[in-house]
């Protein structure tokens, strides 16, 4: 994919790629990697438009989540420090997406 900046159609190429990743780890027990690459596909275009976007935020979030699902805690809880980092800098500080990383590293840390 053509991530050259000022291309119309990359926010919602990113978008799709996002979804893409999130549908194949929750649909498919084998679906980790290909989840995964579509993801950082979708992070890498969405970051050269900026770092602090909340669709940057989502997108780290969604990653922690799958390094959860493939029991790699450590690689989770840095993509949800990632993730957090960005919504503490970008929303207000009850803004339910910040509630949900917090959850998320909860989640993580008591299973480990």
């Amino acid at each position: 994919w053509n991530n050259a900046k000022g291309d119309p159609y990359v926010d919602l190429v990113a978008a799709v790629l996002n979804c893409m990743g999130v549908v194949i780890y929750h649909s498919q027990s084998d679906g980790t990697e290909e989840g995964m690459a579509y993801l950082k596909q979708s992070l890498r275009l969405r970051q050269n438009y900026g770092s602090d976007t909340r669709d940057v935020a989502t997108t780290w979030n969604n990653i922690g989540r799958l390094y959860d699902l493939m029991s790699q805690p450590v690689d989770a809880l840095k993509a949800y420090e990632e993730a957090l980092k960005i919504r503490r800098r970008i929303l207000d500080e009850d803004d339910m997406d910040s509630a949900a990383t917090l959850f998320n590293i909860g989640e993580t840390c008591h299973t480990q």
